[in-house]
């Protein structure tokens, strides 16, 4: 019997999300972030799935929390898999015509250190003479990013209609529904943090000023999505009591239900 990959099963993931490889559908909920930061990293041995990932952020990109996939990111991801994820995500833009990753990408570049731009594909290192015209036709985006990806074209026919995709993923409605990334991301920090954050350090992770963060808080709180504890110099944002909570130490769309209330 062949015993399944990785690869293999992030081809389950991403069929699960929307996009149509030849392989069974992942039976479980997926978690855009982390189907995102495996594909990149995997993306040097198998780099089908750069054209996959952009090509699924060009159509479904509003379900994805950026600044919460860039603090991830950093935490997880090498200088070439930061550059990669770069790449994608500007690539993305191209394909879309559209500036949805812009600040994202300018956010994540300066921190991004490629000495030499080096092949997507590893497998080409052992040809220079193919890394060399590469090189030389290189578009702008590769360049910035110092990523040789080639020839790359948005695979929109493989990706499934939208209202099929969403029905099958309705944890994702959570993000196309919320007002902008701070409050997306701001949701997908404190749910990861079981002990809750601070607003503070809620903005540090977000990159943002701590002003920024009162009125998607604020309106995080109305909704009931998370509350406020503590006293005023001790408080802390967790999720409320009637959400689900994922729990930081289960990947793949774990979710931990929240605990009935004793009667």
């Amino acid at each position: 019997m062949k015993t399944e990959t990785q690869y293999d099963r992030l081809k389950q993931r991403w069929r699960r999300a929307g996009y149509a490889y030849s392989a069974p559908q992942w039976d479980a909920p997926i978690d855009v972030v982390e189907l995102l930061i495996d594909s990149v990293k995997l993306a040097r041995t198998e780099p089908d799935l750069f054209e996959a990932g952009a090509t699924w952020l060009a159509r479904f990109g509003d379900v994805v929390p950026w600044r919460y996939l860039l603090w991830t990111a950093r935490q997880r991801c090498s200088h070439k898999e930061l550059a990669i994820l770069g790449c994608m995500l500007e690539t993305s833009d191209r394909f879309a015509g559209r500036a949805r990753y812009r600040e994202a990408c300018n956010t994540l570049h300066p921190t991004v250190r490629i000495e030499r731009p080096f092949p997507l594909y590893e497998g080409s290192e052992r040809m220079p003479e193919y890394v060399e015209t590469l090189r030389r036709h290189a578009d702008a985006v590769s360049t910035r990013w110092g990523v040789l990806v080639g020839d790359v074209t948005a695979r929109y026919d493989a990706l499934e209609d939208e209202a099929v995709v969403l029905a099958r993923n309705p944890e994702w409605f959570e993000s196309v529904t919320s007002h902008g990334d701070v409050e997306k991301s701001a949701l997908r920090f404190i749910r990861s943090e079981p002990q809750g954050l601070s607003k503070s350090e809620l903005a540090r992770r977000c990159g943002v000023t701590r002003s920024s963060v009162h009125a998607p808080v604020a309106r995080l709180i109305r909704q009931r999505k998370i509350e406020q504890t503590g006293s005023r110099k001790t408080s802390r944002l967790r999720m409320h009591p009637t959400q689900p909570r994922r729990s930081a130490f289960q990947g793949l769309g774990a979710v931990v239900q929240p605990q009935a209330e004793p009667r």
